[in-house]
């Protein structure tokens, strides 16, 4: 799933068959922390294929820089759990954001971090010409 910062987005784990109409529990987490309904996080279920179908539904709005990653659907069953994974890519988001550096030294070391679904062009740049591109 994709999304971007301050829009909402829409997790969905969907069982189809008979045998799972009757689900006695549902959960979902990160890789972190088990998601609670509340505040931006909200769990909904629903049968958009009839009575053969279960949606179980994760919805998160406003979506924050920190959402992105892996969520996992849990549905328990008696006796049985089916377990399901669905990912939040945010389009562009910088974890470590880059700033002007200046240095006095010979040696200079420079990192940045950006998550993202698309292709992506980095390109460093010293007092305006071009040093390094990464494709």
């Amino acid at each position: 799933v994709e999304s971007k910062v301050g829009e909402s987005a829409t997790l969905e784990c969907i069982l189809d068959g008979v045998k799972y109409a009757q689900h006695k529990s549902v959960g979902w987490d990160t890789s972190t922390s088990t998601v609670l309904s509340g505040d931006r996080f909200n769990m909904e279920t629903g049968s958009p294929g009839g009575e053969a179908e279960k949606s179980f539904q994760l919805v998160i709005s406003p979506v924050e820089s920190g959402d992105h990653g892996s969520y996992t659907c849990d549905v328990g069953f008696e006796g049985a759990k089916i377990t399901g994974t669905v990912i939040l890519d945010l389009e562009g988001i910088w974890s470590d954001t880059p700033s002007n550096v200046y240095v006095t030294t010979n040696e200079l070391s420079l990192t940045c971090e950006y998550y993202v679904t698309t292709a992506l062009h980095v390109i460093w740049y010293v007092e305006e010409s071009q040093v390094v591109r990464l494709v």
